[in-house]
């Protein structure tokens, strides 16, 4: 069926006995049944996870070595300041 210039998204979904498609191939072109995109994602995800176990561990750790918290104030304004410094500038 050819788009024409005032269908509607279910005209266009409609087949040829008239019928919707149903959700399941809506959802085909998501990107997550793209297993490339999944790997992606979850490591990512993973990566992520990494980087906020790492502040805590390293906020514990100056926490028990100093007990300050100007100290631990410190260590993580260095943890983050490459990310300040990569950030694009407005």
């Amino acid at each position: 069926m050819a788009w024409v210039a005032g269908e509607t998204d279910s005209a266009l979904a409609q087949g040829n006995s008239g019928e919707c498609m149903s959700t399941r191939q809506g959802l085909q072109h998501s990107p997550l049944h793209r297993s490339a995109f999944r790997r992606l994602w979850l490591g990512l995800v993973i990566s992520r996870l990494g980087d906020q176990f790492t502040i805590i561990a390293l906020v514990w750790f100056v926490l028990q070595l100093t007990g300050s918290g100007i100290a631990i104030g410190l260590v993580v304004f260095c943890f983050q300041l490459p990310t300040i410094l990569s950030s694009p500038l407005k």
